[in-house]
């Protein structure tokens, strides 16, 4: 509704390119002046995403300390966030490097690619750690009664693969992809968004697909709700880059209304000035004269006061001359007192 009523005078399509391009404004001063103004937003919000991921992925390995520490598994358990740890730690640092402040979308998307390719390679590597924990400490005389049984343990196994690669999908969906996709929305719709969605849901897939621990039924579902969150992304930031570059050619035709308005105002109060000064003048002169004359010249007097009434009628013109000089003063045909015209304009000279 906001928009709909307080649109600027020039409309988005005319001043801004396809959505394929992001929606870049076609004038360079523009691209630049919004980038500019955006820039440090970009660089908050890829500080805090760096910050939870640095939390998620230190507390979360602490949480499963027991449980992986028992069967001899927590340095290689641990070991498989350090990757990810390094890149939030690496983008926090660049995010305080001017150069990379500058070029803060390209690290962003880069560091949110690099992170959802980690959440599938952890997908992978947690789906066979969980397995072998399952099946040497959860289910272990499970497995010690079926060990002669090699079709129970395939069946076992395939049931434990199913699972714990269903688990570990939907937390790498909501603790690392679902982070990087909220980061991307807020970014807005651009080529390098749409080239990350593409690469997080083409990456998925294939290291789903390629790993032997993972059941290819859990690869399209990983897929699907890679490809599902990335539309919903790519759909969100398309509307949030509309309605940031809509307001921003809002705000931008409000500053070039008001200095139009300020810069007509000076002009104006320039002529008025110049006009009043030239009255003030010829009242003076008149005035002296008819001090040197004394009641000899009583006409002085009286054109001295009549330039004074002119210099009012000057001041009562301002809002004209303001028309004027801001160009939208429009011309009326009136019927007028040509006699009477003749004599205002005259009146305090000796014409």
């Amino acid at each position: 509704i906001f928009f709909r009523y307080m649109a600027p005078p020039v409309s988005l399509q005319e001043e801004c390119l396809s959505l394929w391009h992001g929606y870049a404004f076609r004038s360079r001063s523009k691209e630049a002046q919004f980038w500019g103004q955006w820039q440090t937003h970009l660089v908050h919000a890829c500080q805090l995403w760096c910050c939870c991921h640095l939390v998620i992925d230190g507390l979360f390995p602490l949480s499963q300390l027991g449980e992986v520490a028992d069967v001899g598994l927590g340095f290689e358990f641990y070991k498989t966030f350090g990757p990810s740890l390094t890149l939030a730690l690496t983008t926090l640092f660049m995010s305080f490097v001017p150069w990379c402040r500058r070029h803060i979308l390209i690290v962003i998307s880069v560091a949110v690619a690099l992170m959802m390719f980690m959440a599938a390679v952890l997908v992978h590597r947690h789906t066979r750690l969980w397995n072998n924990h399952a099946m040497q400490k959860d289910l272990c005389f499970v497995v010690e009664d079926i060990a002669d049984n090699a079709k129970a343990m395939a069946q076992l196994q395939a049931f434990l693969l199913e699972r714990t690669s269903f688990a570990n999908l939907w937390r790498a969906l909501c603790l690392r992809m679902l982070p990087g996709a909220l980061l991307i929305c807020f970014v807005g719709f651009h080529p390098y968004t749409l080239v990350v969605s593409l690469f997080a849901a083409v990456a998925t897939f294939i290291i789903l697909t390629l790993s032997p621990h993972i059941p290819l039924q859990v690869s399209f579902v990983g897929l699907a709700s890679v490809v599902a969150v990335m539309a919903c992304v790519l759909l969100c930031g398309s509307f949030w880059t509309r309605m940031k570059r809509q307001s921003f050619l809002l705000e931008r035709s409000f500053e070039e209304a008001l200095e139009g308005a300020v810069r007509a105002s000076r002009q104006a109060d320039s002529i008025l000035n110049h006009t009043l000064k030239n009255t003030m003048a010829d009242a003076a002169s008149d005035i002296e004269l008819f001090l040197e004359d004394g009641v000899v010249g009583e006409g002085h007097l009286r054109r001295a006061a009549a330039s004074l009434w002119r210099g009012m009628r000057s001041c009562l013109n301002r809002q004209a001359y303001l028309h004027l000089v801001a160009g939208k003063y429009s011309v009326s045909l009136l019927s007028t007192n040509l006699a009477k015209f003749a004599r205002e304009l005259t009146t305090g000279r000796n014409v």
